[in-house]
């Protein structure tokens, strides 16, 4: 079993409910943050497809804060 086998198999018997009548349902955004930042950790570390949609979002967001942050370094500039 690899890692990231092993961190779902402990993430769905540490917090999935487990109702008797039905299957087991883990939602994944319930988990405590410390959890959650663990699984995108080791799924970045695991899962290509998984990274490259982290880290192309993450792309985007800086891309996107780039013009305001240089039309506030230079208006701080100029009035330095």
């Amino acid at each position: 079993m690899n890692e990231l086998s092993s961190y779902f198999n402990m993430l769905i018997n540490e917090y999935a409910n487990k109702p008797q009548d039905e299957g087991y349902h883990l939602d994944v955004e319930s988990l405590p943050h410390n959890e959650l930042a663990s699984l995108i950790e080791v799924m970045m570390k695991h899962d290509n497809h998984m990274r490259d949609i982290v880290l192309s979002h993450i792309q985007e967001s800086i891309e996107s804060h780039i013009p305001n942050f240089e039309i506030n370094h230079r208006y701080y500039q100029q009035s330095a």
